[in-house]
Order: structure tokens, then C-alpha cells, then sequence
């Protein structure tokens, strides 16, 4: 899964833009990186302005309508702002869309003249253009996509939402589309929320692809559903720099970011009192603290330290939101804590949104249960499933 591009349909394309800009810090691309955009996005400048975008080796549009008649705005006249597609690009395009359309019943929604890319529809608000692109081995080798660069390093995972009894649907479609392995599968489920879950991975461009499906009807997946008005992108975790500068810089551009208690911090200490080497250095851990970050480890592997972080969400619906992630060692199961955190982060901070009274919030039963794990997943040893105590975590909020 070769993710060439991301592109956001709003309401307002030069406010989103500058939102980009001013609160990320991300760029205008430049002109060569955008050649041929207009021609591959099939929206015309007359009822269409779209907006692109860099952050590091990454390329985002963003369209809005300046037509009642535009795609943009029949789009946003059924589902909420938001990724309206996510490109990928392959080596081999005939031969995918021959055989996605027999085991996953694609429908390609538009398609270049030359053959050079298509767009299939995905699952609710969200299509796939499919780009033509060389294999690496080719001496023709040419980077034909719209970034010019190789983009999929900036992003760790993309987490789709989908509603209640469609999750083995969508597992089985982005499978058989692009390949993907599965890892993961696990339950969530609290007096405040529930979903079940697949992780898919692509061994190729080591993106994760996570699927959702509400399990209670006070799921935060399913206040997505219902705010976006069917399946969509719910989140694209993004990694590559230093987490603590990086979370320093964007609380000063001023980034609403999600919230962490004293309290979390205080449970870690717990857990860091049973470690024979310490994950970080007692500067680290107080940078930590003062910047709100989650924390996830495995103690008999200190070096697989990831460092998360969650933004609201950045369009007034409470729908699409960003994380950022440390780029270390990366291990199979690992950031389910994280995970589990901004489940109910988010849903503390919608609770606080929808009443100027912040109501207390009791304490439950939580459960999360692992059904299955992948070979060689760090934090979870074995391959029988799994049941992950959260006792020491479900006073914290």
C-alpha cells in the first residue's frame, strides 16, 4: 500500500489550507509536484479550487466547490468534510483491477484515457485512485505520481471506520485491493464505548491500515458514522520526527491537542518501577509530562519506546482527526495502550463539548480482549488469544 496522495474535500479550501499551514506547519507544494493534478483529479478549475500541500515527502489537496453542481459539492451534500481519497500507487494497475473487480467487486468511477490511473470506489466516503507507476527494477523507472517522492514513509497507519456488521466486509475488500496481511483483531468495550477491530499491514511500504465497527451504540465510532453520514477515514497517525519537539512546536502554532491527566502519568510510574531499564531518561519523562504525551512500551524491550499524541478533531463535526507518533522501533502490538487512551480521551472531550458541565466520570468494567495475535507480535507473547487486564488503567479518567 504505496499511499501517493491524501485529499480532503471541504467547505473551504483556502481556510483549510491556511489552517494546514498555520496550526501543522505545513507547505504550499511546489509547482512541479503537482503537474497534471487537475487532469488526474477529474475536477474542473471552473467549479472546483483545490489546494496542495507538503509535509516532509507527503502531498495532501484539499477541494472545495465554487459550483452547487461540482463533485466537491455533491460530496459534501452527503457526507461531513473530510478524506475523500486516498491514492496509491502500483506496478501493475491492469492486473489489480482485474482481479479486485472478481474478488472484491470494485466499481471504477473514472479512469484516465491512457490508461494510466483509475478510481474505484471504496467504502462510504471514500475512493482509491489506483496510479500506474514502474516497478523500482524498471530502467525506466520514472516517478509518475503527483509527489515525486517516495511519500508513504511519513505515514504509520490510516484507521477507517465502517458501521456495525461490515467489518469482515471491508477486511476482505482492502485485502484482496492491496494486499494487505492481516494482524491484530480486538474488542473494546466500556460503559462508554465499544468497537472491534482489524489491523491489516502492508509488509511492503510497513503502513498499517486499521478497520472499525461500532460495538455499542454510544461507540465513538459510531458518533463518526453518524456525523460523517456513512464509512470513512476516521484518522492518519503521521511520524517521523521528534515527537516531544515536534508536540513543543505545534502546541505554540496552536494545535488543539487532546488532553492527558496527571493522573496517567501518576499510573505509569507503577508500571516504570517493574522495568529493569528504563524506557527514557528522567529528563525525557518529565518533557513527557509537561508536553501531554502517551507512552507505550514493552519492559524487556526499551527500545520499541512509542510516543503518541492525539489532535481534536479539526473540522467542526467531531469526525477526522490527526495523531503523531515517535518514529522507533516499531513492534507488532505495540500502542495498543496508546489506543486504548484516545478511545476514551476522545470521548471525554466530545462529553465535555456537548455539556458546559464536565459530568465525573465513573468508574467501569472496561475489557479488552484480543482475539487473535500475529506471529511474532512483540508486547503480547504466544499465539493463544489474549485477554489485556485493564484494572490499573480504568480509574485514570
Amino acid at each position: 500500500m504505496d499511499i501517493d496522495h491524501v485529499h480532503f474535500f471541504v467547505d473551504d479550501a483556502v481556510a483549510q489550507r491556511d489552517w494546514f499551514i498555520n496550526h501543522m506547519g505545513w507547505q504550499p507544494a511546489e509547482p512541479e509536484r503537482v503537474l497534471g493534478v487537475e487532469t488526474m483529479l477529474g475536477l474542473p478549475i471552473a467549479d472546483t479550487h483545490t489546494e496542495c500541500l507538503t509535509h516532509g515527502d507527503l502531498l495532501f489537496l484539499v477541494s472545495a466547490p465554487l459550483t452547487s453542481t461540482s463533485a466537491v459539492a455533491k460530496y459534501l451534500q452527503r457526507y461531513a468534510p473530510g478524506v475523500a481519497d486516498v491514492a496509491v500507487r502500483v506496478t501493475n494497475l491492469r492486473d489489480i483491477l482485474r482481479q479486485s473487480q472478481v474478488k472484491a467487486q470494485v466499481k471504477v468511477t473514472a479512469q484516465a484515457t491512457d490508461q494510466s490511473w483509475v478510481r474505484i470506489q471504496g467504502l462510504g466516503a471514500v475512493s482509491h485512485t489506483l496510479i500506474e507507476t514502474p516497478s523500482p527494477e524498471s530502467p525506466q523507472h520514472q516517478h509518475q505520481s503527483l509527489s515525486h517522492k517516495r511519500q508513504s514513509s511519513g505515514i504509520d497507519h490510516l484507521v477507517l471506520n465502517v458501521p456495525a456488521g461490515m467489518l469482515q466486509t471491508a477486511v476482505e475488500f482492502y485485502q484482496h485491493l492491496f494486499d494487505l496481511q492481516p494482524q491484530q483483531r480486538f474488542e473494546i468495550q466500556t460503559s462508554q464505548s465499544g468497537l472491534h477491530s482489524q489491523v491489516l499491514y502492508s509488509p511492503q511500504t510497513q503502513i498499517y491500515f486499521n478497520i472499525n465497527e461500532p460495538a455499542s451504540s454510544n461507540s465513538q465510532i459510531q458518533t463518526f458514522l453518524e456525523v460523517t453520514h456513512g464509512a470513512g477515514i476516521q484518522h492518519i497517525a503521521l511520524k517521523g520526527a521528534p515527537l516531544i519537539k515536534t508536540v513543543q512546536q505545534l502546541r505554540g502554532r496552536g494545535l488543539p491537542l487532546l488532553s492527558i491527566p496527571k493522573s496517567y502519568y501518576q499510573q505509569l510510574r507503577s508500571r516504570l518501577l517493574d522495568c529493569k531499564m528504563l524506557p527514557v531518561c528522567p529528563q525525557e519523562w518529565q518533557q513527557i509530562q509537561a508536553q501531554q504525551i502517551l507512552i507505550d512500551w514493552q519492559p524487556e524491550k526499551p527500545e520499541s519506546l512509542l510516543l503518541q499524541i492525539f489532535s481534536k478533531p479539526i473540522f467542526q463535526q467531531p469526525s477526522f482527526f490527526l495523531s503523531l507518533l515517535s518514529d522507533g522501533s516499531r513492534l507488532r502490538g505495540l500502542g495498543l495502550e496508546t489506543f486504548w487512551h484516545s478511545i476514551r480521551l476522545w470521548k471525554r472531550n466530545w462529553n465535555s463539548v456537548q455539556s458546559t458541565a464536565n459530568p465525573p466520570i465513573h468508574h467501569d468494567r472496561s475489557r479488552f480482549l484480543i482475539l487473535e495475535t500475529a506471529p511474532r507480535t512483540a508486547i503480547f507473547p504466544g499465539n493463544a488469544p489474549l485477554r489485556l487486564s485493564l484494572a490499573r488503567t480504568a480509574a485514570i479518567f
